[in-house]
């Protein structure tokens, strides 16, 4: 399966509507690439961490080369299992201090 540029655009358009925006604030705030907002994107739709790498075109292991460095780049601390729960809770912490 190979993602279009349309395809990415499309996706984080219905992430941010179903977050009020949040995904933008962040790109914005945490000065994330296109490809940290993607990942972020497919973490909160409930793709497997092992699906990933199939989406980026890249290895098995990529997904976890560039997950540990965004959390950290955003302060999140979690462990593999729990990516999804910890991005929402991050998400949610940030919309209540707006």
């Amino acid at each position: 399966l190979k993602m279009e540029d349309s395809d990415w655009l499309l996706l984080l358009q219905k992430t941010d509507n179903r977050l009020d925006g949040a995904m933008t604030r962040i790109q914005q705030e945490y000065l994330l690439s296109d490809k940290e907002v993607r990942l972020c994107c497919l973490i909160l739709s409930g793709i497997p961490t092992s699906h990933l790498s199939y989406l980026f075109e890249r290895s098995s292991s990529y997904p976890y080369r560039i997950i540990r460095p965004l959390f950290r780049k955003l302060g999140i601390e979690c462990d593999s299992s729990t990516y999804k729960e910890a991005l929402q809770f991050f998400i949610a912490n940030l919309q209540k201090s707006r």
